[in-house]
């Protein structure tokens, strides 16, 4: 079965116990409803803005079963948690503005769209898997709550503005047998990071990565 896009868009929808056996939810099919749980059916593949900016969503059983999450899928909800495991791809903006309090990104994810979890004010706690290479733009600018991240050995590249503005970001460090080689354009501008030893592998440090912190320590390797 599949879901045309905006099938349901802009209705009245209070519940919808199961898409189970729906092969695909269109874009925007149920955004801007009053949708408050939804189940997700085994191999459903999710698109652009299915669920953006339904206000009340709290809760998504069986996300975990989900290869790719499109592009604002999950865009201005109420979602404080979320179970990514056995997800391989997290599009563009999927969770921006949510009410996420904290997310693990699995070693399945292979990859992380463009601000996929950013404006997230609540989101205090990330961990990354090692299934990335890269840390996508914005992916998480302005989480104004997150105190911490360990960047994985897999990462290569923090694209522009990952970080920036997340002001409560006071802890930066990098895992044993880092392969990071750029840190780009306003990465953690406006970030709160204090200190930060850069592993030797880094080649580049873009133009106003660490702009307007209160950076006091840092140290190159050797």
């Amino acid at each position: 079965t599949e879901i045309g896009k905006y099938s349901f868009f802009l209705t009245n929808i209070t519940t919808l116990p199961s898409i189970d056996g729906a092969d695909h939810v269109g874009d925007y099919a149920f955004a801007f409803t009053l949708i408050t749980e939804v189940n997700i059916g085994d191999g459903v593949v999710i698109g652009e803005g299915a669920f953006s900016y339904c206000d009340p969503l709290a809760n998504i059983e069986n996300l975990a079963s989900v290869e790719k999450i499109g592009d604002y899928a999950f865009a201005m909800s109420r979602i404080t948690a979320v179970d990514l495991d056995g997800v391989q791809s997290v599009k563009e903006c999927a969770f921006t503005g949510s009410k996420l309090q904290s997310v693990a990104i699995p070693d399945s994810v292979t990859e992380m769209g463009k601000e996929a979890f950013s404006n997230s004010l609540d989101l205090a706690s990330v961990t990354l898997g090692n299934g990335l290479t890269k840390i996508s733009s914005g992916a998480f600018s302005n989480c104004w709550s997150l105190t911490s991240i360990e960047i994985p050995a897999s990462i290569s590249s923090i694209d522009d503005s990952a970080f920036a503005g997340t002001v409560s970001l006071a802890t930066l460090t990098f895992a044993e047998n880092s392969q990071l080689a750029k840190i780009a354009l306003a990465a953690f501008s406006e970030s709160g990071v204090r200190s930060v030893v850069f592993p030797n592998t880094l080649t580049a440090i873009g133009d106003l990565a660490f702009c307007g912190t209160p950076l006091s320590l840092v140290d190159f390797g050797t």
